[in-house]
């Protein structure tokens, strides 16, 4: 139950609870007496507010936070690893020949062209994410390196490659093609990942990890309401409450228990945000 509870999303309320187990049980003793089965039960961890300690009312699972901290030190040392230098300006130069960017997206790009194995980019809908990473996906093409770009969805894969990018898949299908051999990445990859926050704990930690061991370069994407990649920092096993989130989120979006955790990630990389 605590699989199912925490399959797409990282955390999961009493409410949530209450909800799943009455799909499924319909006498009332039983379903009181399995919540709290669930709400002990060894592998469940209550979270609590990091400043003040109070409970924050939500609940994940020992497995989930196992998934997160093996992600952040992935995501840490992809960020800092030396061998992903910053692009040449022939290279940033004719990308941009043809292009006009506003502030908000040149600076995006910059950074995103920059050294550095682990890259942000938080956007809304409509601010021009996709024009921008087209010119993301050039410089790098120029500079000799091979752009994969991601995404969680078919629907949205296909749309990457509406966009231009070639090389374009679900980041499941791009997984499993790793594990089998039949692609592979190294050091001149740069993995482009459009509505990263869409992913779950465990297929975004699997991705990391890969990008880790290949030495591959990460450029994570989000955009839309609710699916931001803010900046804000975190540590320990203790989550923010929701008006914690709602003050450092960026772009007024609402927050996001989903994507919580990769909101973590963003602490660990240079981020930048469009609109």
């Amino acid at each position: 139950m605590l699989a199912t509870l925490t399959r797409h999303n990282a955390t999961f309320t009493e409410r949530d609870l209450d909800r799943h187990l009455a799909k499924h049980i319909t006498d009332d003793a039983e379903g009181a007496t399995t919540k709290a089965a669930v709400l002990g039960h060894s592998e469940t961890q209550a979270l609590h507010d990091r400043v003040s300690g109070d409970a924050a009312g939500r609940c994940t699972t020992m497995t989930v936070r196992a998934q997160e901290t093996a992600a952040l030190a992935d995501a840490k040392a992809i960020a800092g690893v030396r061998h992903q230098r910053g692009l040449s300006a022939t290279a940033i130069d004719a990308a941009m020949a043809s292009r006009s960017l506003r502030p908000d997206q040149r600076l995006a790009f910059d950074q995103t062209v920059g050294a550095g194995g682990l890259k942000i980019i938080g956007s809304r809908a409509g601010t021009g994410k996709s024009y921008s990473l087209a010119a993301i996906r050039d410089a790098h093409a120029l500079d000799g390196r091979r752009v994969v770009r991601l995404a969680p969805t078919d629907a949205v894969a296909q749309g990457l490659k509406a966009d231009g990018f070639t090389r374009a898949g679900t980041v499941h299908a791009g997984l499993f093609g790793l594990k089998t051999g039949r692609t592979s990445w190294d050091r001149r990859t740069v993995v482009v990942v459009d509505e990263a926050t869409m992913l779950d704990s465990r297929v975004t930690g699997e991705l990391l990890a890969e990008a880790k061991q290949s030495g591959a370069k990460v450029i994570l994407a989000g955009d839309g309401r609710g699916h931001d990649l803010p900046r804000w920092r975190v540590s320990g096993p203790n989550r923010p409450r929701t008006g914690q989130l709602r003050r450092h989120q960026t772009h007024g979006s609402q927050p996001d228990p989903k994507g919580a955790w990769q909101r973590l990630i963003a602490a660990q990389a240079q981020d930048c945000g469009l609109g």
